[in-house]
């Protein structure tokens, strides 16, 4: 009990709200049945329950009271401040029945302890972190960006992107070469499967039985085993396994119980050893990928004595049920004992939008994003990785897309620390060629913002994020944060530490309106370990070096920020600010020879076609594909957008030249088009081929019209020499639709670029 009248309730680290008489003041959320991936963004949440988004909640006033959760103990629960009783509360959603491990018991903490009025939500965040270092432990200190799915051996020059994290596991051994860790994708946030003889969205759903035992099948070629799902499978209300109509990925969809003791999550850790030997063929893997983790509510009692928390009660139904995100946390956490056992570590997408109950057991968090993220998104996950990386892939139209607008989102992610990466289409099984890695074209044309922000995202990142800022700007449009560690003996005194690099600290400033801003800087000197007269302040970002005013106790930067700008504004002793940027530019140097031994021995190949590179050569301003046996198998390809908004004819031109191609007529030596069709559940790719003529010829136009059945989005182009002797010459490829003869879709299709 306490009367709060006149105090501040704190929504987020930023937004506090006064607390007047009669209200209730809380921020919750509805629980997802779902993992927060763009696949799943229609889908409903949860009918019953609300759960506190923050682990910590604060109220301030002369002093401050915070009530915060255990981040080991997954439990659904609500805290908040009622004015109407005076009443500062927290309330966990619990029920007991017999068939838990403790029957009809249930255990849950709680603590409860004061704070710094003056730093809000802020102040007992820090407090939380030095009372819970363990949940918050950095095991991976490789910073850099998240690249998913992508032959880092297919890029040019990959080191000037900062890429650090490779989802998919594609090129391992090239990952490993140039100093990125691999992870390898290793579950996900539902089981997929497809329904025999069933057309998805031609035929009637198909029925609970059939969906059901499409997923079974499914878990059996998976693990060999049978009765899996029959194990795992969560149950619905009425005593039934579910198993939801799916779209884009598969006829079914099915979330399951991932309990470590369980047939399947038992199944995932005991094959952990074999999948990193088996790797080693091919390079060393760094860690593992969640696609999100499996959720859904559970009311199958038989699993609830696995559960290590309490289940929840569902007043609709009248039943107890258990939250199964909770049963994935515990699976994620027995893998990241044994992973980081191993030196090894785990990833998650979809940390943006899911329980923080997750994160302990996360070394780096990420989501597939928008280009507008929140404010309150991003206090969120610094909130949950305090110094661990938290990393983006940007979804859209990059067709679209301007340079502008990347930039401006690697703006934004540098504001807060965040790793800026780049996708595809949302959803990506509704995107077929949309991949911004799959076009040079993009990349290249935004090469120098790579190279102006990823290097310092990566160094605020590597100095560490505080809630504390210790600094504010006299304009409350700016969003400021700080970054820069807090050693244990800097603790005690209040005052910064010293890192590796000496005395650095670092501080964003975002100015996300769309007029400029003047402003000032206010920094509190006496925390700070540098003396105010001998000090460099620079900008990072502009590159200039910032005047400041110095007042007892505290200096003051004048600021102006152009519209939708953002300022790194770095403090540090001259000496360790030159020696932060001959490190610096040591480190370019570095990268580049590493980049030039990963390359060492590669032929030169197109800029703007993915080939064969080791058969495929520059002569005379052409392309050379060169089999010299039938056992060898040599390609060139593009995606080539075409965004038809109705179905036209679609014209592909080529000259080709051919010497000594053995063989009769086929697809194997021939022009092969992939059309891919795009609606609101699933993509159809619809393979086209146009054989052309084997032996010696001189150069030919070739010609091919393709008659689409629906507008096409892409098409996935490829000239193929498979399985025969000889070599071809290609030059002046285009592919254009009727709708816009005047328009080129092919990029480079005179391979001028390479």
């Amino acid at each position: 009990p306490i009367d709060a009248k006149d105090w501040t309730w704190w929504d987020n680290l930023d937004q506090g709200r006064e607390i007047v008489p009669g209200k209730l003041y809380e921020n919750v959320k509805p629980l997802r049945a779902f993992a927060a991936l763009p696949e799943w963004k229609d889908k409903p949440d949860l009918r019953m329950g609300y759960n506190t988004e923050n682990f910590c909640s604060v109220i301030t006033y002369v002093s401050g009271l915070c009530l915060a959760v255990p981040l080991d103990q997954p439990r659904i629960f609500r805290t908040g401040y009622d004015a109407r009783q005076k009443l500062f509360g927290i309330t966990y959603d619990v029920a007991l029945c017999k068939e838990t491990a403790q029957p009809s018991q249930a255990v849950f903490e709680f603590e409860l302890f004061t704070c710094n009025s003056r730093g809000g939500m802020r102040n007992a965040l820090d407090t939380y972190y030095k009372r819970h270092p363990e949940f918050f432990k950095k095991h991976l200190t490789e910073e850099g960006m998240w690249i998913a799915f992508t032959g880092l051996d297919t890029i040019d020059n990959t080191t000037e992107f900062g890429i650090a994290i490779q989802e998919g596991a594609g090129s391992v051994g090239y990952d490993d070469k140039i100093g990125v860790k691999s992870f390898s994708y290793y579950t996900h946030a539902g089981m997929y499967a497809d329904v025999p003889d069933h057309k998805r969205g031609v035929d009637p759903t198909p029925s609970l039985e059939r969906r059901i035992a499409a997923v079974e099948a499914t878990f059996k070629r998976n693990t060999g085993r049978d009765g899996v799902y029959a194990e795992c499978g969560l149950h619905d209300a009425k005593g039934q396994l579910s198993a939801e109509p799916g779209s884009v990925y598969g006829d079914v969809l099915a979330q399951f119980c991932l309990e470590p003791d369980m047939v399947y999550g038992r199944w995932l850790l005991d094959r952990i050893d074999k999948f990193f030997e088996d790797f080693r063929e091919r390079g060393e893997l760094d860690g593992f990928y969640y696609d999100g983790l499996t959720t859904g509510i559970n009311y199958r009692r038989e699993h609830f004595r696995r559960a290590a928390y309490p289940p929840s009660w569902d007043p609709v139904a009248k039943k107890p049920y258990l939250y199964n995100y909770f049963s994935s946390v515990a699976w994620a956490r027995a893998v990241a004992e044994k992973l980081h056992g191993m030196g090894k570590f785990t990833m998650m997408n979809g940390a943006m939008g899911a329980s923080p109950f997750c994160a302990p057991y996360l070394d780096v968090m990420g989501a597939e994003t928008g280009l507008n993220i929140s404010r309150s998104d991003y206090n969120f996950v610094r909130t949950i990785c305090h110094h661990k990386i938290f990393a983006t892939l940007l979804k859209g139209n990059y067709a679209k897309m301007t340079s502008a607008e990347i930039e401006l989102f690697m703006k934004r992610c540098l504001a807060y620390g965040v790793f800026p990466g780049f996708f595809d289409w949302p959803p990506s099984g509704l995107g077929p060629g949309g991949t911004y890695w799959d076009h040079p074209e993009y990349y290249e044309r935004d090469r120098l913002l790579f190279r102006k922000y990823q290097p310092v995202v990566k160094t605020i990142a590597a100095a560490g994020w505080e809630p504390l800022t210790m600094a504010g700007a006299d304009n409350s449009a700016l969003q400021v944060e700080r970054f820069g560690p807090m050693n244990e003996a800097d603790r005690i005194t209040g005052k910064l530490g010293r890192h590796e690099g000496g005395g650095h600290v670092f501080f964003t400033v975002l100015n996300d309106s769309t007029e400029p801003v003047r402003s000032a800087l206010t920094v509190a000197a006496d925390k700070f370990g540098l003396s105010v007269k001998d000090l460099v302040v620079f900008d990072e970002v502009a590159q200039r070096r910032l005047n400041y005013e110095s007042e007892t106790g505290s200096f003051m930067i004048p600021l102006e920020l152009p519209p939708q700008s953002v300022a790194l504004i770095h403090m540090a002793k001259p000496g360790d600010f030159v020696a932060h940027h001959l490190e610096a530019a040591t480190k370019i140097f570095e990268v580049a020879d590493v980049q030039r031994k990963a390359d060492e021995g590669r032929t030169i190949r197109p800029c703007y076609w993915r080939v064969t590179e080791e058969r495929c050569f520059r002569d005379n301003g052409a392309l050379l594909l060169r089999n010299d046996s039938d056992k060898q198998f040599t390609t060139a390809s593009q995606w080539v957008m075409l965004f038809q908004e109705k179905s036209r004819p679609i014209t592909i031109r080529a000259r080709v030249r051919t010497k000594d191609v053995a063989g009769a007529k086929s697809d194997r030596f021939a022009l092969h088009a992939v059309v891919c069709y795009v609606d609101k559940q699933f993509t159809t790719r619809d393979p086209r081929v146009l054989p052309l003529e084997p032996g010696s010829g001189d150069w030919q136009n070739v010609e091919w019209t393709i008659e689409p059945t629906r507008p096409v989005r892409s098409i996935q182009l490829t000239l193929r020499l498979n399985g025969r002797r000889g070599s071809v010459w290609i030059d002046d490829v285009s592919v254009r639709s009727s709708d816009t003869p005047g328009k080129e879709c092919v990029v480079d299709g005179g391979f001028d670029a390479w």
